[in-house]
């Protein structure tokens, strides 16, 4: 069985902690290091539901995570970035859960979540978070206490850390390599350096890596000897017969 295969890079956690803009660094430089990468930003085309507190949201988030990275898998992607993916929509699930216990739709689609979670076994996972308050006052809001409706509150953001802490340790055996990174008191800058530390110390990222100075080595070898090949004359002209040209070679 190959090693080499589409890696994910999820990056997950409370608003305003730096995800997005790590997301975009991190994809730049695998860009810079010649490797096919794919960003996935949280976005749903089509869903019924209009915002992490609609748990459909969520699971439409996730089905389009899946969807994307399958065609990044057969297009011969090396990673696929996601920015609020699938943990992220099993966190907010979990989230909703303890938000309104009684709500049937919340059990149902953590069920399928989680079924997927454990199939797919992201990689690479980093959960971003900071204080409550420092969240909040990032968004520009005075009193959060008036905010209804949105999920930049306290007991929104509370209920999320709670959520986080269940499905760490519901995943703990599958999904063990979860990494927690507090942006409360570090820049963005330091932020991408630890990650891309991280990765490129990983086994997964050498194996890549060797992986992909192999192919460009073969790539190289296959179009040197083609040159050498047409200098020395050795590859027959191609071209379609025509009808007394094939006449001739059946006599």
């Amino acid at each position: 069985m190959s090693t080499y295969k589409t890696k994910v890079i999820e990056l997950f956690g409370l608003p305003r902690t730096g995800k997005t803009s790590s997301s975009k660094a991190l994809f730049k430089w695998f860009q810079n290091q010649g490797f096919r990468v794919l960003i996935i930003h949280e976005r749903v085309a089509k869903s019924k539901g209009i915002s992490k507190l609609d748990p459909m949201y969520n699971y439409d988030t996730a089905k389009a995570f899946i969807e994307k990275y399958l065609w990044a898998e057969n297009n011969g992607y090396d990673y696929v970035i996601v920015d609020r993916g699938l943990l992220d929509a099993l966190v907010w699930i979990e989230a909703l859960s303890i938000i309104n216990p009684y709500h049937t739709l919340n059990s149902d689609y953590r069920k399928e979540i989680k079924k997927i979670a454990i199939q797919m076994r992201i990689k690479f996972a980093f959960f971003f978070k900071t204080d409550i308050s420092t969240a909040i006052i990032r968004d520009g809001i005075r009193d959060s206490s008036k905010q209804t409706g949105t999920i930049m509150n306290e007991k929104v953001l509370s209920a999320y850390l709670d959520a986080f802490e269940n499905v760490k340790s519901e995943l703990k055996s599958i999904q063990p390599n979860i990494v927690e990174l507090d942006t409360t008191r570090i820049s963005l800058e330091e932020t991408f350096r630890f990650l891309i530390k991280y990765i490129s110390s990983s086994r997964e990222h050498i194996i890549q890596s060797k992986h992909k100075t192999n192919f460009r080595k073969r790539k190289s070898i296959h179009a040197r000897d083609n040159i050498q090949r047409r200098r020395n004359h050795v590859i027959p002209k191609t071209g379609t017969k025509n009808a007394s040209s094939l006449a001739k070679d059946s006599i």
